[in-house]
């Protein structure tokens, strides 16, 4: 029989496992066993289900309960979903917050159905820098451009690891095409051209969400 808990402890190997036998461990640092043992202690709301003394499903969230909380995990046991587990999940979070508190989450491509069908809201307007970059400095001129690229190269990235989570697991490069500054191209090594289209390229039109939503807009020609 399930049950359901809050804040139990879960270790850094127990995380891992559900990770990957949620297939959520395609997307999230598995081989940095310290940066999951951060990611435990760090968080200050977790919700988890079990079967016995196995961990089947997880809700882990970074919150203040008054306004926000950001919903960074949610995986089930891949022999276990379809059961409403995930749901519960976050219906529990939900009911520890505050009655303005909103709940805040990425969504992985294949998941997008899933959140509408729950009743979240989609938001065009989300941003995410990664460690790895800097806060951008006073604009330059030629900034706006580079910003762009360097948007661009996220973005391919993006739609790369969408396309293979779709089943195409060929090497994909991306190619700025240069008397179209507006459309993006992704070439697999067998002449095959994936191209992806945005009437406006710019640095502020970019968003993950935005691409992710016209991924049906990519075609194999």
């Amino acid at each position: 029989m399930l049950r359901f808990t809050t804040n139990e402890a879960v270790s850094a190997d127990s995380l891992r496992d559900i990770l990957l036998r949620s297939t959520l461990g395609e997307r999230r640092p598995v081989d940095d066993i310290r940066c999951l043992q951060g990611m435990i202690e760090q968080s200050n709301l977790i919700v988890t289900a079990w079967e016995d003394q196995l961990l089947v499903g997880i809700a882990r969230s970074v919150t203040d309960f008054h306004y926000c909380c950001y919903l960074s995990d949610l995986a089930v046991d891949v022999a276990y979903q379809r059961r409403g587990i995930g749901r519960q999940l976050i219906q529990i979070t939900q009911e520890a917050l505050g009655p303005r508190c909103k709940i805040i989450l990425l969504s992985a491509p294949t998941a997008v159905d899933y959140y509408l069908h729950l009743g979240f809201e989609r938001h065009d307007q989300a941003w995410v820098l990664a460690r790895t970059k800097r806060v951008n400095q006073k604009a330059k001129p030629g900034d706006a451009s580079k910003g762009a690229r360097h948007a661009a190269i996220d973005i391919r990235d993006d739609i790369r690891d969408s396309l293979r989570s779709a089943g195409y697991s060929r090497d994909i490069w991306w190619l700025m095409v240069s008397d179209h500054p507006d459309s993006q191209r992704f070439a697999d090594g067998t002449g095959r051209f994936v191209r992806f289209f945005e009437p406006t390229l710019s640095a502020s039109s970019f968003s993950r969400a935005g691409y992710q939503a016209k991924l049906s807009d990519i075609s194999f020609h």
